[in-house]
């Protein structure tokens, strides 16, 4: 239900195909992923892995210019650490980019509010799929769990919830 004076916004990501980490080997354990035609406009991106047929968020970041916050989240040795030492599977990056319309990036806080919310949104439908995020400083994000009894409800309220 929407409060009265409210209204609500449909936001909309481009995502891009996702990019494999190149090599596990490079200097100081840091990870390179090929950028060369990255688009430096505002964003989501999520570095993720690859399980057998299973997906896991391990990081989700949001930008104004994701081809400049690429290179430095890849320099970022605290962030590169954590996923490094992830459950095993193979490591990938993907990005969606923002397709602003109806003013939702008029200005600099409208493009701001925008992509926090969508980097919210997108934390806490991976967190209540189980992922384990690296989101304070490559520290995972604290993760609460609610179980419910709902013997007489059970079409509207889930056993367990999980929430940040």
């Amino acid at each position: 239900m929407q409060r009265q004076g409210t209204s609500s916004m449909n936001l909309k990501l481009t995502w891009h195909t996702p990019r494999p980490r190149i090599d596990s080997s490079s200097k100081h354990g840091i990870s390179t992923v090929d950028l060369d035609d990255l688009p430096n406009v505002p964003g989501i991106y999520i570095f993720f892995r690859v399980y057998k047929t299973q997906h896991e968020a391990l990081y989700i970041g949001q930008t104004i210019r994701l081809s400049t916050r690429m290179r430095e989240q890849l320099h970022n040795h605290t962030l590169m650490r954590g996923i490094q030492h992830a459950p095993r599977g193979s490591r990938q990056l993907v990005f969606g980019a923002f397709n602003a319309t109806n003013g939702q990036a008029k200005t600099s806080h409208k493009l701001a509010q925008s992509l926090v919310r969508m980097k919210r949104a997108l934390m806490r439908h991976d967190l209540s799929l189980g992922d384990h995020l690296l989101n304070v400083k490559g520290a995972r994000v604290v993760q609460h769990s609610l179980t419910s009894d709902r013997s007489s409800v059970r079409q509207c309220i889930p056993r367990v919830m999980d929430f940040e």
